[in-house]
């Protein structure tokens, strides 16, 4: 996608803007009207959506506003905005749209840009004073402008959802994949092993049927012999506002575990003195870190780039002993395994705290393949994982351009136009 650049174009298009599109008060160009009160016990029939300010609550049989149209949350969640394709009815918490002369699509591209939470005038309950957003600013382009700029981000909107349903389905495939590799394994030719063809490979164990030659082990029996294999983060916490800084050595915490990887945005920072200060709780490459409260198990393998990351007062590493154990297949079984997982549930919950401690971990039952095995398991896991990965990076990448071109279409920064003119094959 091309802008076109240098002063004389700039001052062209500027002049374009002027000629074509109209400033204007947000009240000139729609109404917000009130909706009406629906409670849940009245609310009859399956035809028609019925609207809260957080989105659908229901259906009934009759509807309020004939449709398509625009719902914004006036109470609770304030200046949410919805779209509705059927005729609808939106309750006494939200405002709809009405409008004589503008395109709705384009209306409801303009309204989620414009910060109208920040119109909350109410000093107990948040309420949108539609007065105030009536005073708002706005660059309205000629009516047939305004729906060839609904229409782009109309597509782009749905290529994101479509991406995110392609990740919601890579993701269930993952979970079955993951259950079936961890509880059947793979033989020889790498290949699943089917307990109903062959019943002859499986066998009883404490965790189940799993293959014959597989074992079954508490986890201590795998722990490094050179390392501790279970230690809590420290005690409490002796960090005070001066240890955090804006770049430094990360510190692990809850927030920052995503699944199966860190998420960059929610680590913390401290200096490199006090990182030294707590040295007996840095991570180093194979560690499985992972939450000892609340999320029991959500859980991460350290890599090489991670070295020297410190972990948090809830949280705990394994250090296993890595000639006959893979650290990405205990990571894998701690968090996706259902067997290891009610086995965490049940002895996490005994004693009426939502917490795990290194003697609830040493009495976790594993299944235990052969280390050649194990790491066939983690690599046939991990490219369905890399999969994900991808079109989560090209979820990313669409979302920016979604926010990039809602920022230059609905304000006349790139005309729509050019931009079509110079994106045409």
């Amino acid at each position: 996608m091309r802008r076109r650049g240098g002063c004389g174009s700039f001052l062209e298009s500027l002049a374009m803007r002027e000629e074509q599109w109209q400033f204007r008060r947000l009240g000139e160009v729609l109404s917000l009207e009130y909706g009406a009160s629906l409670p849940a016990h009245r609310r009859e029939g399956t035809r028609f959506p019925v609207f809260g300010s957080s989105g659908h609550v229901g259906r009934h049989h009759s509807p309020l506003v004939e449709g398509p149209g625009i719902i914004v949350g006036r109470k609770g969640t304030v200046g949410a905005v919805v779209w509705s394709d059927q005729s609808f009815w939106p309750i006494d918490t939200t405002y709809y749209v009405q409008t004589a002369r503008h395109d709705l699509r384009w209306l409801f591209w303009l309204l989620r840009r414009l910060p109208l939470a920040r119109f909350d005038s109410s000093t107990g309950v948040p309420g949108l004073n539609r007065n105030d957003a009536y005073d708002v600013g706005v660059h309205a382009p000629p009516l047939p402008e305004q729906r060839q700029i609904a229409e782009i981000l109309d597509t782009v909107d749905e290529a994101i959802r479509k991406t995110e349903e392609i990740i919601a389905k890579l993701q269930q495939v993952k979970q079955g994949l993951l259950h079936d590799l961890l509880t059947r394994g793979l033989d020889d030719n790498g290949e699943l092993r089917d307990p109903v063809r062959h019943p002859e490979q499986f066998k009883d164990s404490p965790l189940g049927r799993i293959p014959k030659g597989w074992k079954v082990a508490p986890l201590r029996q795998y722990g490094s012999p050179y390392r501790p294999h279970l230690k809590t983060g420290p005690f409490g916490s002796s960090l005070k506002q001066e240890h955090w800084v804006s770049e430094g050595v990360p510190v692990v915490t809850i927030g920052s575990l995503g699944e199966g990887h860190f998420v960059p945005s929610e680590l913390l920072f401290i200096t490199e003195t006090t990182a030294r200060s707590l040295a007996s709780y840095a991570l180093e490459a194979g560690d499985i870190v992972f939450s000892r409260v609340a999320d029991v198990g959500r859980s991460v393998v350290v890599r090489s780039d991670q070295s020297g990351w410190i972990m948090s007062s809830n949280m705990m590493r394994i250090v296993i002993d890595s000639q006959r154990a893979v650290p990405d297949f205990v990571q894998a079984n701690i968090s996706s395994n259902w067997r290891v997982r009610q086995q965490i549930g049940r002895f996490v919950n005994s004693g009426g705290r939502d917490v795990a401690n290194a003697t609830i971990m040493n009495q976790l039952l594993f299944p235990w393949p052969r280390l050649k095995e194990q790491q066939a398991i983690v690599d046939s896991g991990a490219a369905s994982s890399e999969l994900i990965d991808q079109k989560s990076a090209e979820l990313k990448k669409v979302r920016l351009l979604k926010q990039g071109l809602m920022e230059d279409l609905l304000t006349g920064r790139v005309r729509v136009t050019p931009l079509l003119e110079t994106t045409a094959p």
